[in-house]
């Protein structure tokens, strides 16, 4: 694996992403120029939307609104290479022994040949891929919710809808079979150049959604 190149990009991109499928357009706008080599590194406290954001990934990917993606919490990788292109390696890190656990996990070589999403991160210390875009979700409590609502009428007005939409809306019956109301704060930070154009041009596709009932609205 490459050590961590140089400091973060000073380049931040804020996301105000109110319910999950707002988190889960936003991982399928950046699936569709995913390319070998990509890594994503999922920061955020347990329950933040980490998962959220790898199983839209990754279905998008596949182009598979149903496929089983579950946690790989105690495995700490699954892959998915059952499509044309190239293999997707799901890490979870939360678990991870030390860096005997990280030599097994060969993931230089699933960077060299595939697409690495990665959770808690935070465990690879300095091990980190030079190159990578930081996923930063955090939950936005209630009262911010409240306020934010009210100090813009537009956005109190396509959050109606969007509910709406959402309350009509057949989920899979699996994990997701209730409709994720939670609103979030996401950070996306480009580390290395690889990054920097394409959260740019799906900041940009966000803004276009605006009136769609499955909103994107930025900070």
């Amino acid at each position: 694996m490459n050590a961590a190149a140089s400091s973060a990009d000073s380049t931040a991109f804020h996301i105000l992403a109110p319910l999950g499928q707002s988190t889960r357009k936003l991982a399928a706008l950046l699936a569709r120029d995913a390319r070998v080599g990509d890594c994503i590194c999922l920061h955020g406290d347990v329950g933040a939307g980490k998962s959220v954001f790898s199983r839209a990934y990754i279905r998008a990917l596949a182009q598979d609104e149903e496929l089983p993606v579950p946690s790989p919490t105690y495995l700490l990788q699954n892959t998915y290479d059952e499509t044309e292109g190239p293999a997707v390696h799901h890490f979870d890190l939360y678990r991870l022994g030390g860096q005997d656990d990280l030599g097994r996990l060969e993931m230089g070589r699933a960077l060299s040949s595939g697409i690495c999403l990665i959770e808690w991160p935070e465990r690879l210390e300095d091990q980190a891929p030079a190159q990578r875009l930081a996923v930063h979700i955090s939950m936005i409590p209630e009262e911010e919710r409240k306020q934010l609502i009210a100090e813009e009428q537009q956005l109190a007005h396509e959050v109606e809808i969007a509910e709406s939409a959402c309350a009509d809306d057949e989920e899979p019956a699996d994990e997701e079979a209730y409709v994720d109301r939670k609103w979030r704060k996401i950070v996306l930070q480009p580390i290395g150049d690889a990054w920097r154009e394409r959260c740019r041009a799906a900041c940009r596709q966000m803004q276009k959604l605006r009136v769609d009932p499955s909103s994107h609205y930025l900070l």
